[in-house]
């Protein structure tokens, strides 16, 4: 089977791309071939087949790819900067409504995916030696559901921790810092 790639290169807050990764080559394989395409013509993005085969959806234009149902298993979001600097966002585990991508004969598939995204608040609390702690971290999802990393790459680096404020209903400002990779 041929080798595929998927490049993805997203607008919006992180102007990045989307990789989707797929387990494995279509389960059913017609004959055909059909359009993959991203609703954010800005995106590019890489699609794995299997962990050897890849697919690149290029901006407007898309990929054809044989008629089937394809099993994603993770997306990385991409985007170019005004500085031409390439940032980059991966998937975690949750893969929301993009699960399953069908690829129908002589059809366009249009994926909704990347920006805007959401970004929320994970608390944990537990208590180690009689001190109780609150763990904060960050989660990013999208529209279609698609959880990605809080890690965010700048080019071939990971960008600085996000940083954060804690307040109180008043304004006060109780607690500031830095978020930190672990």
């Amino acid at each position: 089977m041929r080798r595929l790639i998927v490049l993805v290169a997203l607008a919006g807050v992180l102007g990045g791309a989307a990789v989707v990764v797929c387990s494995a080559p279509p389960a059913q394989t017609t004959a055909g071939k059909g359009t993959l395409k991203l609703a954010n013509e800005k995106l590019a993005m890489e699609l794995r087949l299997t962990r050897t085969q890849k697919v690149i959806v290029k901006p407007k234009k898309g990929v054809k790819l044989p008629a089937g149902t394809y099993n994603p298993i993770g997306f990385t979001l991409m985007a170019q900067d005004k500085r031409k600097k390439v940032w980059k966002l991966e998937t975690s585990l949750n893969l929301g409504q993009l699960r399953t991508i069908t690829i129908e004969e002589n059809k366009e598939t249009v994926l909704e995916c990347g920006p805007k995204l959401t970004l929320s608040a994970v608390t944990t609390q537990y208590q180690t030696r009689g001190v109780k702690y609150v763990s904060i971290g960050i989660s990013l999802s999208d529209s279609a559901g698609v959880s990605y990393s809080s890690s965010v790459r700048v080019g071939s680096r990971r960008a600085p921790a996000p940083k954060f404020r804690i307040i109180n209903r008043d304004k006060k400002v109780l607690a500031s810092g830095a978020f930190s990779y672990g």
